[in-house]
C-alpha cells in the first residue's frame, strides 16, 4: 500500500513577512529556516527551484513583507498515518517580490 499523497494548492500573491526563526526543534534535523508569517499562520518556505538548506536564495529579502506565487504542501498527517510534518505546511516558491513600499 502507497502511502496518500500530500493536499497541494497553488496561490497567488500570497502575502507575508519572511523571517529566520527555528526549524525541527529537539531533533535531529533543526535548524535556522525561513519561514513566511502570514495573517492564517507560518509557512516552511523555500524556492521550488532552489536548495532546502542554506544558502535559499532568500536571504536578501529577510524581514521585509513579500508577494509569492508557489503552491503549499500539506506536511499534516495525511490520514494515512504517515506524519509529513509537524504543524506547518510547505510553500514553494515560484516568484517572490518585495511588497514593502
Amino acid at each position: 500500500m502507497t502511502a496518500p499523497r500530500p493536499e497541494t494548492r497553488d496561490v497567488r500573491a500570497l502575502r507575508g513577512r519572511l523571517v529566520l526563526a527555528a526549524y525541527g526543534r529537539g531533533s535531529k534535523s533543526e535548524r535556522d529556516a525561513i519561514w513566511l508569517e502570514t495573517d492564517d499562520g507560518a509557512l516552511l518556505a523555500r524556492m521550488r527551484q532552489g536548495p532546502s538548506f542554506p544558502p535559499y536564495g532568500l536571504e536578501h529579502l529577510l524581514d521585509t513583507v513579500v508577494s509569492c506565487d508557489g503552491t503549499i504542501v500539506s506536511r499534516r498527517d495525511t490520514g494515512g498515518g504517515v506524519e509529513l510534518g509537524a504543524d506547518h505546511d510547505l510553500l514553494l516558491i515560484d516568484r517572490v517580490t518585495s511588497a514593502e513600499r
